[in-house]
C-alpha cells in the first residue's frame, strides 16, 4: 500500500488566482518529490549499516548486528563449491571439491549471531547479506563463475550436491571478477515466526551461493552480516518485553517486494551494480504520475487532488 505523506504550504484562494503575463507558456514549475525508502528498507538494502528496526508483529526482541568472517577454497586442487545459509539458524553450509559436476558433501561452520547463541531463547532473522571476496593474485589469472538466489531451498544440511546443479537454482549469474559481490537476503512468509536457535520451520528463505571453475585452491573470502531478533534465555538477567508489536499483516513482505517492484535486482551486485535504489524510486515516481494525470483530467475529484498537490510542499511517499 501506497501512503502519501503531504506537507501542504500555500494554499491558493478561490477567486485570487494571479493572471498569466502575456506571452506566459502557463506552464507551472513543480518541486521534485523527495522519496525516502523506509527503517525497514533501508536495512534490507544495507545490513552492515541500517537501522536495527523489526518488521515484524508479535513478541518484541532484542534487536542486534553480528557478522563472521571465513575462507573457502583453501584446499589444494579445489576449484569450486557452494554455501547455503538460513540467517535465523545462526549455521553456514559449505562444501568444496576439485570438479563442479561431482557431488560435494556440505558441512556446517558457525555464522553470525552463533558465539552469542546461549543468551538466544528465541531467534528470526530481520535482515542479512553476503559478501564474496575472491583473493587471487592478479586479474589476469582469475577464472569461473558464481551464482546467486535467495528463496526457500530444499537444501538438507548434510547433504550431498553438485555445484553444477545448484547453479541451475540461481537467479543471478556472473563471471568472477576481482571485486567484493554483495547478496542481500529478504524474507519470506515464514520468516516472521521465532524459532528455537539452530531450528528452521521449513519455509525461512535461504541464501545460496554457487562457485565453479575458480583456480585451484586459491582462497575465496567470505564476510556474513545478519540482524537479529531475539527473545533473552533464562538466566542471563534480561525480561521478555510485556506488550506485543502491532504491525499490518505480511508487512515484511510488502516491504521487500516494494524493492523488487523499483528494481528486481536490488538484492545482489553479481551481474552488474544496480542503478542507485532511491533515483530508481524517482523515476518510478513519475511515470505514476504521468498516468495520474491523465486520469485526473477525466475525474474531478482528482483533479481537485492535483491541484492541492501543485500548491503544497514536499512530498514524501512511503511504501508501508
Amino acid at each position: 500500500m501506497v501512503k502519501i505523506v503531504e506537507y501542504v504550504g500555500r494554499k491558493a484562494k478561490p477567486g485570487r488566482r494571479k493572471a498569466r503575463k502575456a506571452g506566459s507558456s502557463g506552464t507551472r514549475r513543480k518541486r521534485a518529490p523527495t522519496r525516502a525508502l523506509t527503517p525497514y528498507q533501508q536495512v534490507l538494502h544495507d545490513p552492515c549499516n541500517g537501522p536495527l528496526v523489526s518488521p515484524y508483529g508479535g513478541q518484541v526482541g532484542n534487536i542486534a548486528r553480528f557478522d563472521v568472517d571465513f575462507t573457502l577454497n583453501t584446499t589444494a586442487g579445489f576449484t569450486s563449491g557452494y554455501l547455503f545459509w538460513a540467517p535465523g539458524a545462526l549455521t553456514v553450509q559449505q562444501a568444496g571439491g576439485a570438479t563442479s559436476n561431482v557431488t560435494q558433501t556440505n558441512t556446517g561452520i558457525n555464522g553470525p549471531g552463533s558465539g552469542f547463541a546461549p543468551n538466544f531463547g528465541q531467534v528470526r532473522c530481520v535482515a542479512a547479506c553476503l559478501t564474496a571476496i575472491p583473493s587471487a593474485a592478479s586479474i589476469t589469472n582469475l577464472t569461473g563463475d558464481i551464482g546467486a538466489s535467495v528463496g526457500s531451498f530444499n537444501l538438507t544440511p548434510g547433504g550431498a550436491y553438485s555445484p553444477d546443479n545448484l547453479m541451475q537454482l540461481t537467479n543471478s549469474r556472473g563471471v568472477l571478477e576481482r571485486r567484493a559481490v554483495e547478496v542481500k537476503w529478504f524474507p519470506s512468509s515464514s520468516d516472521d515466526a521465532y524459532n528455537s536457535p539452530g531450528a528452521l520451520n521449513g519455509g525461512n528463505n535461504y541464501i545460496l551461493f554457487v562457485y565453479r571453475g575458480y583456480p585451484a585452491g586459491i582462497a575465496f573470502n567470505f564476510r556474513l552480516t545478519a540482524v537479529l531478533e531475539w527473545l533473552p534465555s533464562a538466566g542471563i538477567g534480561l525480561p521478555q518485553a510485556s506488550a506485543p508489536r502491532l504491525v499490518a499483516p505480511s508487512k515484511h513482505l510488502v516491504e521487500s517486494a516494494a524493492l523488487h517492484h523499483v528494481d528486481n535486482s536490488w538484492w545482489n551486485t553479481i551481474q552488474t551494480v544496480s542503478r542507485p535504489l532511491l533515483s530508481g524510486m524517482m523515476d518510478s515516481f513519475r511515470s505514476f504520475s504521468v498516468g495520474a494525470k491523465q486520469a485526473q483530467r477525466r475525474n474531478p475529484i482528482a483533479g481537485r487532488l492535483n491541484f492541492m498537490l501543485e500548491n503544497s510542499g514536499p512530498i514524501i511517499e512511503e511504501v508501508l
